[in-house]
């Protein structure tokens, strides 16, 4: 059964299957309407009832389940699905015809407002207890969520053009980020510069990766190669160098004591522990990964399936099959929930099982 709701007008759909019929229920001003079609197979009715659910999504309904919940977004960008939660609510990039947005959502999946951004192609999007930062186009911005104005880091810390080159990463009331070939981390309302390093990239189609924990930040820019970085001082502590290709993510995980880095190319994550040495966890194929803000899960995908991995324990705890998606979303543990932003143009909230064993 599918549960619809229209958050501004109070009208209800329900949506479910009866054998071959697909029966829908409609409340709109208090009047109620019943309806009924019946298919030639279960196929067609389940294709039906996909059909009917996502056209409701599109004229503003929202689907409200007790494991799940569906906003439509719409302007999916592959590559920018780009979004965060800050203080209660979902700040989320939208990109229609290079009409670069921030939806406003509230934790009740209810759209209340819509910012314009200085820039389109939002890749990363950060948020601690006070503060928003935004990787457009590889220009850093703070964004004030109260006077919701946007402050351009580049002409702020002075910086001179050079390459392209850019990260945004963050952990706990700590972001860093890096732009033109200087690295920075933001903490107690204080920009500091790690250092300045001439980053080359040998393979266009590697972007530049980072992470940053208590006490480490790792760069990869080349293949099979990971430079590892004393986040306070910015002093380099050691080279990685094993067979793991190019990297589209690597994330640190259980307290900064591992570090998972995914191979682009074989997809495959492989683990590395305190000592940057390889451990033998294989996760099976995957298309991506994320890590939550504890450092304690992992959600590992393949396709539309999300396997939810206990990382102490290294066992699967939940698995949850994602909707609306085509080949691409961002995926973020936000709260109780796994929230994900499809290519599809929905962003959807995943009720996440318990707490770990």
């Amino acid at each position: 059964m599918r549960n619809l709701i229209n958050l501004k007008t109070g009208d209800t759909l329900t949506l479910r299957l009866d054998g071959l019929n697909l029966v829908s229920t409609s409340v709109k001003n208090t009047k109620v309407r019943e309806t009924k079609k019946q298919f030639l197979n279960q196929d067609e009715a389940k294709k039906a009832l996909s059909k009917k659910e996502w056209d409701a999504l599109k004229k503003g309904y929202v689907l409200k389940n007790k494991s799940e919940k569906h906003l439509y977004i719409g302007g999916g960008y592959t590559g920018a699905l780009a979004f965060d939660e800050l203080n209660g609510v979902f700040y989320i990039y939208k990109n229609d015809n290079l009409d670069a947005k921030l939806i406003c959502v509230n934790e009740n999946l209810e759209k209340f407002l819509e910012i314009n951004l200085p820039k389109p192609l939002a890749w990363d999007i950060c948020g601690t207890c006070s503060d928003l930062f935004l990787n457009l186009d590889h220009y850093i911005y703070k964004f004030d969520t109260k006077s919701k104005n946007f402050k351009d880091l580049y002409e702020t810390l002075g910086l001179k053009k050079s390459k392209f080159m850019s990260f945004l990463c963050s952990y706990e009331e700590r972001v860093a980020f890096c732009m033109f070939g200087r690295v920075f981390v933001y903490e107690n309302d204080k920009f500091n510069e790690l250092f300045k390093q001439k980053i080359k990239i040998n393979q266009p189609k590697a972007l530049l990766k980072a992470d940053i924990s208590k006490r480490h930040l790792a760069l990869h820019t080349k293949a099979n190669e990971v430079l590892v970085f004393d986040a306070k001082s910015g002093q380099q502590i050691t080279q990685i160098c094993h067979k793991f290709g190019y990297l589209s993510r690597l994330k640190f995980a259980l307290n900064g004591t591992i570090l998972l880095l995914l191979d682009m190319l074989d997809f495959k994550i492989h683990v590395l522990n305190s000592e940057f040495e390889p451990l033998d966890i294989d996760f099976g194929e995957v298309d991506d990964f994320c890590v939550s803000k504890d450092g304690l899960m992992a959600a590992v995908r393949l396709r539309q399936s999300v396997k939810i991995y206990d990382l102490k324990a290294m066992k699967v705890t939940q698995s949850i099959a994602i909707r609306h998606i085509v080949r691409h979303c961002e995926m973020k543990f936000i709260g109780d929930d796994l929230a994900v932003r499809t290519d599809y143009g929905c962003f959807s909230l995943y009720k996440l099982k318990g707490e770990l064993c």
